[in-house]
């Protein structure tokens, strides 16, 4: 059996803004007042979402759909979640647009079946409006032993647990709880500590060598970059 990684640089707070169940924080999010030099506009995109919530959502939602399913690389990976996920979606389960369109609207964590069809959902987000990182060190893992290993190697070395920080923190964002895909969440703020762990290390590790190495590219680039990390396993 095979493993797989994906990590993505992406901007959290705007996946939380594109998740926020609550239309009201939802508009605050998207529309930040101090972005507006005429209060009197602001306020009439306020009214006009307070007087019709529904249509404001929808609208989110067929933005967002479209933006999925406009580039090839991400409509062929809702493809292959559809192709993937058959036998489920044939019983009732969601499909990769219905998966999109219920985590959009912020109501996932209601799901009582098929909770790891938005975890994957979730993903295709990350596929759309974050950039991909390689995941060389982690190609060949077919087991999650080797997850666990690093994790006690990591926490020797490291002086810090590299499962913990990097693959089981999940993000605050609406999402089921499910076994997979496991979610982890590095925000920026961690990056620089992490940077000089890492920098301390001999990366010639004839087990974790390779993997390390990846994960510490992942956190350059969130340096380089300025931004968040998200990364799955499953």
């Amino acid at each position: 059996m095979s493993y797989h990684v994906a990590a993505y640089l992406v901007d959290a707070q705007k996946l939380a803004t594109l998740t926020e169940g609550n239309i009201a924080e939802r508009a605050l999010r998207e529309f930040p007042k101090g972005d507006f030099e005429n209060l009197a506009e602001y306020q009439e995109v306020m009214d006009e979402i307070e007087s019709d919530p529904e249509q404001y959502l929808e609208s989110c939602v067929d933005g967002i759909l479209k933006d999925v399913y406009l580039f090839e690389h991400t409509a062929h990976f809702a493809q292959q979640l559809d192709e993937g996920f058959a036998d489920e979606i044939k019983q009732g389960g969601p499909d990769a647009r219905k998966a999109l369109t219920t985590l959009i609207r912020g109501e996932a964590t209601q799901a009582t079946q098929w909770q790891d069809m938005y975890g994957y959902a979730f993903q295709l987000m990350c596929e759309t409006y974050g950039q991909a990182l390689t995941n060389e060190g982690f190609i060949n893992m077919t087991s999650v032993e080797f997850l666990v290993d690093i994790e006690v190697f990591s926490a020797k070395v490291l002086n810090f647990r590299v499962y913990d920080e990097l693959f089981a923190m999940p993000p605050a964002l609406p999402l089921p709880l499910t076994e997979y895909p496991m979610i982890g969440f590095l925000p920026l703020a961690k990056a620089k500590q992490m940077a000089a762990n890492f920098n301390q290390l001999n990366l010639e590790h004839p087990d974790f060598g390779e993997a390390l190495t990846t994960l510490q590219s992942w956190v350059d680039h969130m340096l380089i970059e300025k931004r968040d990390l998200i990364t799955f396993f499953y």
